[in-house]
Parts: C-alpha cells; sequence; structure tokens
C-alpha cells in the first residue's frame, strides 16, 4: 500500500454509495489496458498442458480471464473475474 491505496471492502462497496462510486470509478479508468492484456507464456504453457491432458484444472488468484483468453477450458478464479460484469 505504499502508493496509498486501499482495498476495497465488501461492507464499504455494499453501504456505502461514495466508496461504490469511487470503486466503479476507478475501474473504468482502467478498463482499457485490462481488456487490451494478452496471455504471457505461462498462461499458454498452463493452457498446453491441459489440452494435453497433463493440468485437470487452473485455480488461479488472476481476475483477468488471461487463463481463458490463452486457450484453458476449466479455470477458477478465486478473486471472481473482472473481465465479465453483471449488474443484477
Amino acid at each position: 500500500y505504499s502508493k496509498g491505496h486501499k482495498p476495497m471492502t465488501h461492507d464499504n462497496f455494499m453501504f456505502s454509495p461514495e466508496e461504490r462510486q469511487r470503486y466503479w470509478a476507478r475501474s473504468m479508468k482502467g478498463w482499457g489496458p485490462f481488456y487490451k492484456a494478452e496471455p504471457n507464456q505461462a498462461h499458454r504453457a498452463m493452457a498446453q498442458l491441459e489440452n494435453a491432458g497433463k493440468v485437470e484444472h487452473v485455480i488461479t488468484q488472476n481476475v483477468d480471464g488471461l487463463h481463458q483468453k490463452a486457450g484453458s477450458k476449466t479455470v477458477t478464479e478465486l478473486h471472481g473475474t473482472n473481465h465479465r460484469i453483471r449488474n443484477s
């Protein structure tokens, strides 16, 4: 947190309209570079291992969808995802 950024807590997001607005403003600002990101060698290697039957399931902390973009089919994103957003 050396740059002063503090993670959004669930309570702040759910109960503070101002914090939700700040969250979505930051998300919109960063969406362009995030959306344009491409898988790297590690993402592609995991997809190749999965396709070869050497890996059954990819479990990641990433929220960017790059494992799927690289070709992995069975992916669990532990922290959710930012590459698909649904308003409910």
